[in-house]
């Protein structure tokens, strides 16, 4: 239980089937807002074998944001490593 919130909240929220998520590890990307840029991710992710738990993604002014959760540490670093792949066009800036 989270310190944070009061039990009543704890309480409230199982009783409705909500649940803490627990081994959960996400990124963030900021990237140009390009058609298709969502497909491209889980393309690449999905090539590399990276299993994407959720996703959710809005645009900002031209750029567009992604968050991605993973179940695993090591998934999420290597979803690093292929993606950085993917926005930077193949270089490391």
């Amino acid at each position: 239980m989270d310190a944070e919130l009061p039990a009543i909240s704890w309480q409230a929220a199982e009783e409705v089937g909500l649940v803490a998520a627990t081994g959960m590890h996400s990124i963030r990307i900021e990237g140009p807002d390009r058609r298709g840029l969502g497909a491209q991710i889980a393309r690449v992710t999905s090539a590399a074998g990276i299993n994407i738990r959720g996703v959710s993604a809005s645009m900002l002014g031209r750029k567009s944001v992604f968050y991605l959760a993973f179940k695993t540490e090591d998934d999420a670093k290597a979803a690093v490593r292929v993606l950085r792949k993917l926005l930077d066009g193949g270089s490391r800036r």
